[in-house]
């Protein structure tokens, strides 16, 4: 398995100690501060989802099912299409970035090591964000609008069992 590392807002300023293959990028997980807002909403998530399983143990089958799905269904082969459109999304938006940076997107697979590597400058990710990705049919676009179906994210897990966002 790989591992994917996917980060929105100002992470893609390649700036930082870590080297990527032969050195087309550098980062450091250790210098991204965790967004304190983000870590007690995916603390709270996994409270209520935990509260939720105890309540209808059925429902830890089906989750597991529905991610099953994704992983092996039509979302399997799009992984690196589904980070750039997500990031396309973030970059619709208003940004952190400004100068060389803004409108950046880096995507690094760095085979020594098996991680890809996704980044965008635009925007960070938010509790609403946060809420889309890791839940199905919730993303707050509609109509004809790219993710609406709150899926793509989840194909990652096509390729890492551990997906990590910054």
């Amino acid at each position: 398995m790989t591992r994917v590392i996917v980060c929105a807002g100002a992470g893609a300023s390649g700036t930082a100690s870590r080297t990527l293959g032969a050195g087309q990028v550098t980062f450091d997980l250790q210098s991204w501060k965790p967004d304190a807002n983000l870590v007690n909403e995916v603390e709270a998530q996994f409270t209520r989802t935990i509260e939720s399983y105890r309540i209808h143990p059925d429902l830890v089958s089906e989750h597991a099912n529905h991610e099953e799905s994704i992983r092996t269904g039509g979302y399997s082969g799009r992984t690196l299409l589904e980070l750039v459109q997500n990031a396309a999304d973030a970059l619709a938006g208003p940004s952190h970035a400004e100068g060389e940076h803004a409108g950046r997107v880096e995507i690094v697979l760095d085979t020594e090591n098996r991680i890809l590597y996704c980044a965008n400058a635009g925007r960070p990710f938010s509790a609403s964000g946060l809420t889309a990705v890791t839940m199905a049919h919730l993303s707050g676009k509609r109509g004809d609008e790219i993710g609406r179906f709150g899926l793509g994210f989840k194909s990652v897990l096509a390729v890492s069992q551990a997906p990590a966002g910054r």
